[in-house]
């Protein structure tokens, strides 16, 4: 079968070429359904939530390195590693051909920093705010402190809506953030995602395709329906779940509580971070700006130079504007993220609760109550924005 289909085809034709693909696909089940495949177009949340569909990530101190070129759990790197060693045995003994893509299993390098990946994605939201409101001096000079410069860019936050996530938990819930974040998957051969024709031309119909399915599923993993290039670990096979056990977790509940964990602080703390540095970066105390003056019929200007802001730590940067406001500016990007639609005294008195409840409690339990109240697996589907302000 031809296709051409890349993820850079015009919309109709992509279409055309994706609906060919699919039904590639279901004739290819339909033949051998001893092959199963993971539709993470449709499973877009694996190995971002645990059992009780409640966010999570990886610890780092539970991901090791596979070759130097990934990180993932000692369990997965010992499947990978069982899987080489049987097509390597399967080679010796001439049952798997010496060539072709599934050959050798070169492992695509990829960056599993969650914290790596998720600012250099908040670049791409910075450069938007800077093309988008401070593309003139004129404007740029309008801002003068931080507390003027914090409500511009939640305004351009809000304008953006759920599409476009500012906080971390938004991010990793929606498909900016890759699978190859949770320590879950492992990618061959550097190949591109969403190019059906290679997909089909160079893996569905090499020689090794049926041997290194079946044994790929043997050892564990199955293969991402869009990208048979792409290992997935599987969760409801035998020999996973065996070396799931023999790395010392109970059950896959067992596996989430212990090497995943939900970031309230880490999501909070990077959220101050990016906000101070930003706008650290984009106006330094040793800028000066015109104060135009209006008095007696005549106009002045006068050269002021910016108070300075550039605290040295994230608890300093806390402490310069007040948990308070912080907690709310941290409220209004996720309700704003949630498109939730309430009023302002219901915004107000969210934030409110909020502030008392780290006050009473810690910060945790209320940035645990801010993201139940907005929680980014439930974004309101409605083209209407909400019109509560900060």
């Amino acid at each position: 079968m031809a296709l051409s289909g890349k993820n850079n085809m015009s919309a109709l034709d992509a279409f055309q070429e994706r609906k060919s693909y699919e039904e590639y696909m279901d004739e290819k089940q339909e033949q051998d359904q001893s092959v199963a495949f993971l539709d993470l177009r449709k499973k877009a949340l694996y190995g971002k939530v645990n059992l009780q569909n409640q966010i999570v990530i990886p610890r780092q101190s539970s991901l090791i390195s596979l070759d130097g070129k990934v990180r993932t759990f000692d369990f997965v790197a010992d499947a990978f590693r069982q899987l080489r060693d049987n097509l390597n045995a399967r080679t010796e003994a001439g049952t798997f051909r010496e060539s072709g893509a599934y050959f050798g299993l070169d492992i695509t390098p990829r960056q599993n920093s969650w914290t790596d990946a998720y600012r250099t994605y908040l670049d791409t939201v910075s450069q938007g705010f800077i093309d988008a409101r401070l593309d003139t001096r004129q404007k740029k000079a309008e801002i003068r402190t931080v507390r003027q410069f914090v409500p511009v860019f939640l305004d351009f936050v809000a304008n953006l809506g759920p599409t476009i996530p500012v906080t971390f938990m938004s991010y990793w819930a929606s498909r900016r953030a890759s699978i190859f974040q949770t320590g879950l998957a492992i990618d061959l051969n550097k190949e591109q995602y969403g190019d059906d024709a290679v997909s089909i031309e160079k893996y569905h119909e090499d020689r090794n395709y049926k041997i290194f399915t079946r044994e790929a599923q043997n050892h564990g993993f199955i293969l991402d329906r869009h990208a048979p290039q792409r290992l997935i670990v599987n969760f409801t096979s035998q020999k996973m779940q065996e070396l799931l056990k023999l790395a010392g977790h109970i059950n896959l509940k067992g596996f989430f509580d212990n090497a995943f964990y939900t970031p309230y602080e880490e999501e909070f703390n990077e959220m101050v971070q990016f906000i101070s540095d930003f706008y650290a970066s984009e106006f330094s105390q040793e800028e000066s700006y015109a104060e135009i003056c209006h008095k007696n019929g005549k106009t002045s200007y006068s050269l002021k130079t910016r108070p300075t802001f550039e605290p040295a730590t994230i608890q300093g940067a806390i402490s310069d504007l007040g948990i308070d406001y912080w907690l709310r500016v941290f409220t209004f990007i996720k309700a704003r993220e949630a498109n939730k639609d309430i009023s302002q005294q219901e915004f107000d008195n969210i934030v409110k609760k909020a502030v008392n409840i780290e006050k009473s409690l810690d910060r945790t339990a209320a940035l645990r109550y801010i993201n139940d109240e907005f929680n980014p697996l439930f974004v309101e589907q409605s083209d209407r924005k909400p019109n509560f302000v900060f």
